[in-house]
């Protein structure tokens, strides 16, 4: 877990982070830092599809360290993800092409929401149903029902059927986990709601991933500005090649012009993360990290409004006072207490960089909906 970016003279020198197996902090040198720690979807946990680690520390460790951040408030939702049981919440079950060329969205009474679905983007679908739900059209699992079984009764749609089952084995997997055999048979509606998949914002780079701090590179999902304001699907696999590929060489090209830091330079660092083991304050770090994906869902997901992102705001300010009053066990070996310690300022500074951004632009732009 990597509590920060060691910064001297105006350029990274290396990181301070925590072996969680052993409990010791360490830290780490080099002559250029590239930033390949993904995105934040696990700031809306459970309603995402990404893994528990994705919490935004690629972001927090930038701005930590005083380099620039791009696009932030593009936030990318799949809009079909599951509902229920808790255990698979947020585990996802399609794209719109999912829904086929005669698939609708039904509201808890059965009425049609939406129609058309398969040529639309993921934005445009996540707001319709996200809608819906405030209007009070959401079923009693909090989603709305996305009816396939027109896909069966048309001739015109048995290609995609046939392509469905014959390609779409891990979604019908889902499905079928979750809903049952005839739902996985296209038979019975599937309950969905939105999912947080991916972040097109980022570290701002130039071209070739160099970022505004001094020996400081970003690719991937850490990186900003490739994507624009929404994502096609599975382009982001040919930019991890493309832009992983760029920034190791420009990484590699420029460290030879370069010197190491000095090790005194990491002291102050790895005594903060020395002394976290035995906290004797009032949070727990996993009760802050709940309240504010709980908030990041609520006011700053797939639907915003200005009162909600200025309220976002105020709770992350109070979030941010309890984060520097944590309790902690003094348990030092595989202590998750103190990965969460470690995670969660990154959380934080992630969080309030997407609701200022999502605040900051008024319109509907990209993925971003107001």
């Amino acid at each position: 877990a990597c509590s920060e970016l060691l910064v001297q003279n105006g350029r990274v020198v290396g990181a301070a982070a925590l072996h969680t197996p052993s409990g010791e902090p360490v830290a780490l040198f080099a002559k250029s830092t590239i930033v390949a720690a993904g995105g934040a979807g696990s700031l809306y946990y459970p309603h995402t599809d990404c893994m528990p680690s994705v919490i935004g520390d690629s972001y927090g460790l930038a701005l930590q360290a005083g380099a620039e951040l791009v696009d932030m408030e593009q936030v990318q939702y799949l809009p079909f993800g599951i509902t229920h049981p808790s255990a698979l919440l947020g585990a996802p079950c399609g794209e719109p092409v999912v829904a086929g060329p005669f698939g609708r969205l039904l509201n808890r009474r059965g009425e049609v929401v939406l129609e058309n679905i398969m040529p639309m983007t993921r934005a445009q679908v996540a707001r319709a149903i996200v809608e819906e739900i405030g209007r009070g059209g959401a079923t009693e699992h909090g989603g709305l029902l996305l009816d396939l079984r027109p896909n069966l009764e048309s001739p015109a749609a048995e290609f995609f059927v046939g392509a469905l089952r014959k390609a779409g084995g891990p979604i019908l997997s889902v499905v079928r986990k979750a809903y049952g055999r005839k739902a996985a048979d296209l038979e019975e509606p599937w309950d969905v709601l939105p999912s947080a998949h991916y972040n097109m914002g980022g570290i701002k780079t130039d071209e070739w991933c160099r970022s505004s701090l001094g020996a400081l590179y970003a690719c991937g999902q850490a990186q900003g500005g490739v994507m624009g304001g929404n994502r096609l699907g599975s382009t982001s696999l040919t930019e991890i090649f493309v832009f992983g590929k760029r920034a190791g060489r420009t990484a590699a090209r420029e460290a030879r012009s370069r010197e190491y830091a000095e090790e005194t330079r990491a002291r102050e660092s790895l005594e903060k993360l020395d002394a976290l083991p035995g906290s004797r304050g009032t949070h727990r770090p996993i009760h802050l990290k709940r309240a504010l994906q709980r908030l990041m869902w609520e006011r700053v997901g797939p639907l915003r409004a200005a009162a909600g992102l200025e309220n976002a705001l105020a709770e992350i300010e109070t979030l941010e006072e309890q984060a520097q009053d944590l309790q902690i066990s003094e348990i030092r070996r595989c202590n998750a207490e103190v990965a969460d310690a470690v995670e969660l300022p990154h959380m934080l500074a992630a969080a309030r960089a997407i609701a200022v951004s999502a605040l900051e632009r008024t319109e509907s732009r990209g993925a971003h909906v107001r």
